[in-house]
């Protein structure tokens, strides 16, 4: 009888143990999923995010892009407005999957995060306009700009910066990162200017000041060589009229 208890008592302990490790695992594995707003509003009505509900997380880092990441959904012209996401404004930028040709690209370069729409003076829009599989191993992707449409190509891994308002500041950068399955990977991010103008001239400065200091200190080496040298020949002058001086008074005497 205490043999099966003790058989009983083994068996309810494996079972806890293993629960245990199964809902830490299921934990560790399972990866938040983001409802974004994408495709609820029209392409050319007054706003892309008309009824749409607001974005409720950040975008988390997946699909080895190193760069957080958004997923299209599936649906012809899907439109996606990248100011939602802060990523957007960061270094990283934000990367976006599974893009298809027709789909849109929605940002302004000058609104934050919140505000967004084709209405505002500095909307523009990047959309997927043709995916070229002729070269498998190097697939070209057109995106035309807009709402002063042109056609940029991207060959797989290039990136490229645009200055859209034409204001001599470069205003976003894309790059193409892959194509999987048909699909295009982008990522794009809202260039910050005033991050790239700061540490130039703080650099340029330190340089010019060590170079003042370096001719300084130089200007002074060689007027001590120049004093020491004049001190050097006034004093052997003086000691050669001495002696002469010396020897005319010993042939008077």
């Amino acid at each position: 009888m205490k043999k099966k208890r003790y058989i009983t008592k083994i068996s309810m302990l494996s079972a806890s143990i293993l629960l245990a490790v199964s809902a830490l695992f299921g934990f560790a594995f399972t990866s938040p999923v983001l409802a974004a707003p994408y495709g609820c509003g029209t392409y050319g009505s007054e706003s892309y995010q008309a009824n749409c509900p607001a974005p409720s997380a950040t975008p988390s880092s997946s699909g080895g892009t190193g760069t957080p990441t958004i997923e299209a959904p599936a649906g012809d012209n899907t439109v996606i407005i990248l100011n939602t996401y802060e990523d957007f404004f960061n270094d990283t930028g934000i990367t976006v999957t599974n893009l298809e040709v027709g789909d849109v690209l929605g940002f302004c370069i000058d609104t934050g995060t919140v505000g967004c729409s084709a209405t505002e003076a500095d909307f523009y829009s990047a959309t997927i306009k043709s995916i070229d599989l002729s070269d498998s191993d190097n697939p070209i992707l057109t995106i035309t700009f807009a709402p002063t449409p042109f056609d940029v190509d991207f060959k797989k891994g290039e990136t490229k910066k645009f200055d859209l308002d034409k204001d001599g500041t470069e205003d976003v950068e894309v790059t193409f990162v892959d194509l999987v399955d048909g699909h295009a990977i982008i990522t794009m991010k809202k260039i910050n200017p005033s991050s790239t103008n700061t540490t130039a001239p703080n650099k340029t400065a330190r340089n010019t000041t060590t170079t003042d200091e370096s001719e300084a200190s130089q200007s002074t080496v060689w007027l001590w060589v120049i004093g020491v040298g004049a001190t050097l020949c006034a004093i052997i002058a003086i000691v050669i009229v001495l002696r002469r001086r010396n020897r005319t008074r010993t042939v008077n005497w």
